[in-house]
């Protein structure tokens, strides 16, 4: 895995993903829809490609059924 020259990038790169890693959490499991995971997305300063790209890999969210 590269290395970003600083530790400040370090712990911000790492923010960045643990964020994203949240917003696509919730997203999974239904507590938010599409359109907000990609506003959030763009929140955290990512292009729009890259916002929509993310969203688009993430799982269908999860059916409870009970039976």
């Amino acid at each position: 895995m590269m290395r970003a020259p600083h530790p400040v990038e370090r712990r911000m790169n790492w923010s960045i993903r643990q964020r994203v890693e949240r917003i696509v959490g919730r997203l999974h499991i239904g507590h938010i829809a599409r359109p907000q995971a990609e506003l959030e997305l763009r929140m955290l300063m990512l292009n729009d490609d890259t916002a929509a790209r993310i969203v688009n890999r993430a799982p269908a969210t999860i059916n409870v059924s009970i039976d």
